[in-house]
């Protein structure tokens, strides 16, 4: 049973990483949005995992400074689009922020396999927990 929970979670956690990739590369997301998907369960699972700080927090801050180089280029490309621009310099903006998603999404997919990782070895204490109760149980009704 606890087989099957997990790897219904590592399902749905594989799946929600591939449509939001999915979504960046086709700009149907914007990177706020991610964040919003990604920021509260994050913290929560930090919280209830256990999950060391230190790790999430530099990951955190990967995101933080992807984002930053994310939302550097659409403004620049707003600039572009304002000013008399040349398509070279729209294009080369373009695959730049390209490449600032691709690696948002790549950072967002190393935080899912550490938050998997954790809730995997939570998971496993948890039924091992269980299994330590039921012993102890059946050694008191036996005395």
């Amino acid at each position: 049973m606890r087989a099957a929970a997990h790897t219904m979670a590592h399902t749905m956690a594989h799946t929600m990483a591939h449509i939001v990739r999915r979504a960046l590369l086709v700009g149907v997301m914007t990177v706020a949005s991610v964040a919003a998907v990604f920021a509260r369960p994050t913290i929560a699972l930090a919280q209830a995992t256990g999950v060391p700080e230190q790790r999430l927090r530099q990951q955190q801050d990967e995101l933080d400074k992807l984002r930053k180089e994310r939302a550097d280029l659409e403004s620049k490309m707003a600039s572009l689009q304002r000013s008399a621009r040349t398509l070279a310099d729209e294009v080369s903006n373009l695959e730049a922020q390209r490449k600032a998603t691709a690696r948002l999404v790549g950072a967002l997919d190393q935080q899912l396999e550490t938050i998997n990782t954790e809730v995997v070895k939570a998971g496993s204490g948890l039924v091992k927990a269980e299994s330590e109760l039921v012993n102890k149980r059946s050694a008191l009704q036996r005395r």
